[in-house]
């Protein structure tokens, strides 16, 4: 059913959910929206990520530029009345910050300020003898 391609989103994140606890297993689950911006008209896509993933989202707030990778899923349930539904997800396993606080993250740390030097001896001159043996 893949073709193959990584599906991917770019945008800011405008909405970060707490994490869930899911049925009797204890499964967590966390939903991010992120917004595409640039465009006549913004899309927004909530992805979710659960199990292992939703550690991923440690350390993005709202607001963050980032890129999500994700695969998309489709459930079927039927109802009391027999009725089928579908549902469609997007299950998210990585994330990636990209902007200004990417690149602030991945820079290297700032300089240690320069240790202040000892004076320096003093300049020596023809007037002053050299008074040592050497």
């Amino acid at each position: 059913m893949s073709d193959g391609t990584v599906r991917t989103i770019e945008g800011k994140i405008v909405y970060l959910g707490d994490v869930e606890t899911r049925g009797a297993s204890g499964y967590q689950v966390r939903l991010m929206v992120v917004e595409e911006p640039d465009k006549q008209y913004p899309e927004k896509a909530v992805i979710e990520f659960g199990g292992k993933s939703v550690d991923r989202l440690t350390g993005v707030e709202c607001g963050d530029a980032v890129r999500a990778y994700f695969n998309l899923s489709a459930r079927e349930w039927t109802n009391k009345e027999g009725k089928t539904q579908w549902f469609g997800s997007l299950r998210g396993w990585k994330i990636e910050r990209t902007g200004e606080r990417a690149a602030r993250q991945d820079a290297p740390p700032a300089a240690q300020p320069a240790q202040p030097q000892a004076p320096s001896a003093p300049a020596r001159t023809e007037d002053k003898p050299d008074d040592l043996p050497f």
